[in-house]
């Protein structure tokens, strides 16, 4: 049985819902702008739990809500807007969607070991996160997506975490990307660690660029297995030194421009070949860098001044 689609949509006088067990999916829209909704009720029991696209968007009187540990999945935007400052994510979910928790006050999330994606601004603008956690596991994670139009400053704000306020970021081996702008703009983050057994291949662009107020990002390890760090991925941290995997095979244009770097460290063995793009390292406070013999090609101006 299915509460349908836009069912309860709007609905001023709606402050309490109970859901059966024998309801296995919430439509689409359902209870969107149910703005006096207070409580969601799941009844004990039932085989499985779909949450609908905006399912609770803008029920900005819903704080907390226990979903199902059934439950396998939430939709796009299911509960962006609303009055959450809590969800504790059931392990069974495998992705976690576009725009799920965006807007809500939530201050910290932990992502299950069975989430495989985290689609673009979900947590965007939830602007008392402070911490988000993962679960180590076999599945490969994705955070946010690639090849995204990033052109202009206004075409940037879609970031997973962009709005946030994460202060350190622990990632576990299972992640595989790092998509475009995830933590754009993020002006509290202040580490990033990356286990050596990482299987960490792509950091996007913008990753972590800071063009809106000053970065506190001094420290980040790459891991093991890193294959490309994108356009301004770094942009205006405040990193001073930085590892460069020996796995790396792309740093994009303007990677580390106009950081603090002063020594980069590219990791000695390697096969692969390697490319340094345009302005890469521009305007950074570099005195020395040492390059590894597998590197294939450097574009001009790659760095400024003062290098030994």
């Amino acid at each position: 049985k299915k509460i349908g689609n836009n069912v309860f949509q709007g609905n001023p006088k709606i402050t309490s819902v109970t859901i059966p067990a024998t309801i296995t999916a919430i439509g689409d829209y359902a209870f969107e702008n149910c703005y006096e909704l207070r409580e969601v009720v799941f009844a004990p029991g039932g085989t499985g739990m779909t949450i609908g696209a905006s399912a609770f968007e803008k029920c900005i009187n819903l704080t907390t809500i226990d979903l199902p540990a059934h439950t396998t999945e939430i939709g796009h935007s299911a509960f962006e807007g609303s009055g959450l400052t809590s969800l504790v994510v059931p392990e069974q979910i495998a992705q976690l969607s576009a725009e799920v928790l965006k807007n809500t006050q939530i201050t910290t999330i932990h992502i299950p070991a069975n989430v495989t994606f985290i689609g673009d601004s979900a947590f965007l603008n939830c602007t008392k996160l402070t911490s988000v956690t993962f679960a180590e596991g076999d599945k490969p994670l994705t955070i946010g997506t690639l090849d995204n139009d990033v052109s202009s400053t206004n075409q940037r704000t879609f970031g997973v975490f962009y709005g946030t306020k994460v202060e350190a970021l622990n990632l576990p081996a299972r992640v595989v990307c790092i998509g475009d702008c995830a933590f754009y703009n993020q002006t509290s983050l202040k580490s990033i660690t990356v286990g050596d057994n990482s299987q960490l291949k792509i950091i996007g662009k913008y990753a972590f660029a800071v063009e809106k107020g000053t970065s506190k990002l001094t420290t980040a390890s790459l891991g093991g297995s890193l294959e490309t760090i994108g356009e301004r991925a770094f942009y205006k941290s405040k990193l001073t030194s930085i590892v460069i995997p020996k796995t790396v095979k792309l740093v994009d244009q303007y990677a580390f421009s106009n950081t603090n770097l002063t020594k980069v460290e590219f990791e000695f063995g390697g096969t692969a070949d390697l490319t340094i793009k345009t302005y890469a390292f521009a305007n950074a406070k570099l005195t020395t860098v040492t390059l590894p013999a597998r590197l294939v090609t450097a574009y001009e101006r790659v760095t400024a001044s003062n290098i030994n």
